[in-house]
């Protein structure tokens, strides 16, 4: 009897994981660049960023390791220490020879965490007959992590050719804080998450909608702009994807295709204090959410937004934080929030004709408006 054996190949629908793999010209005042592929549907990306920033948050400080009374001044040069020297020489030291450590100011990042952000820099110097006679840098910093809206000068995502997003680091940073929630684990130091199906969307229908079905697409590309000020600076990442599509039932039980990417753009005014009305700002898709920044929480005193002449928003930003944080946001993120489907329903979203949105400042300032728009492709 002849007997054959038949080989199946699994098929993978869940998500996997992988390395960004293809990250070109990561260099300091350089623009990186990533080709993500576009055979699958890509829920969520992480970034890691690293390298050597001592000054970015103000002037670092050498400390020796046994106290005494002379002090020394640090230059920094592209992140990296490149010379100390002696202030005044007299110490209260016994002769011999002593190291030290340099150190950057203490930074609290918008992900809530505290960090010194120059890291590894380490002098020695020689005491005789209580003067200091000589100071030699021993190392100019090591490779740490640095948060991402200090990293990252710019960034761009692009399919088709199409800017989709177009937003800071930072705000990306500020919408992943703003959407976790109070007591929820914040991204580490140095950490960059970008969320296509947003996972704070877990009880809704179509949860999935969101993400970037890239399937059938010519091409997606990140562009990343890297801050001058920061030597050896490195950029790695990971991808959360799966093979399948963004498709639901019509009427007659077929499946049918479709896209829903959130776009994000950032649209900046120059405000008098008192009121301003902004009026320019884009209704060609439904409108999901508005994150204000001018200078601070008070710095927007209140807003009223007015769709098609109908008043669908007012409150004090105080109001309106109240309101959000019992759906558990973090709203002390951004200086105002306007969330139209603060449930995380996607059928929420504004739609709208003529839009007037009434901003009043407690002075004069940059006022920036990131949005999120619930685009119908990459277009």
């Amino acid at each position: 009897m002849n007997s054959s054996t038949v080989s199946a190949q699994a098929q993978n629908f869940g998500a996997s994981i992988n390395i960004i793999s293809g990250i070109q010209g990561v260099a300091p005042g350089a623009q990186a660049s990533i080709n993500m592929p576009v055979n699958n549907r890509i829920h969520r990306e992480t970034f890691q960023c690293s390298g050597v920033a001592y000054g970015l948050n103000g002037t670092p400080v050498a400390t020796p390791a046994v106290a005494g009374t002379e002090t020394f001044t640090v230059t920094v040069l592209n992140g990296l220490i490149s010379s100390i020297v002696r202030n005044n020489t007299a110490t209260a030291k016994a002769d011999g020879s002593y190291t030290g450590t340099i150190v950057d100011p203490a930074y609290t990042g918008i992900n809530g965490k505290t960090m010194n952000i120059g890291q590894g820099a380490t002098f020695s110097y020689t005491v005789v007959s209580s003067v200091v006679t000589s100071v030699t840098l021993t190392n100019p910093g090591t490779v740490g992590p640095i948060p991402p809206e200090l990293f990252f000068t710019s960034q761009k995502r692009l399919v088709n050719g199409v800017v989709m997003r177009d937003i800071s680091a930072a705000d990306s940073l500020r919408i992943y804080m703003a959407n976790i929630g109070v007591g929820v684990p914040a991204p580490a130091n140095g950490e960059l998450p970008i969320c296509f199906t947003e996972p704070w969307r877990k009880i809704v229908d179509h949860d999935q909608a969101t993400a970037w079905d890239l399937i059938g697409q010519s091409t997606y590309q990140i562009l990343y702009g890297i801050n001058s000020a920061i030597s050896s600076p490195s950029l790695t990442g990971t991808y959360e994807f799966d093979y399948l599509r963004n498709a639901r039932l019509n009427a007659k039980g077929e499946q049918v295709l479709f896209l829903r990417p959130i776009k994000q753009h950032t649209f900046t005014y120059n405000v008098p204090a008192g009121l301003f009305n902004v009026t320019s700002l884009p209704v060609d898709f439904p409108i999901q959410r508005m994150w204000l920044r001018e200078a601070g929480k008070g710095s927007i005193l209140q807003t009223e937004l007015y769709q098609d002449g109908n008043k669908v928003l007012e409150g004090s930003y105080q109001q309106v934080d109240q309101m959000l944080e019992q759906y558990g946001f973090n709203a002390s993120v951004f200086d105002y929030n306007a969330v139209f489907d603060p449930d995380e329903r996607l059928g929420k979203a504004l739609k709208v004709n003529n839009l007037v949105f009434r901003v009043y400042s407690a002075s004069p300032g940059a006022l920036n408006i990131v949005m999120e728009i619930q685009g119908d492709g990459y277009n």
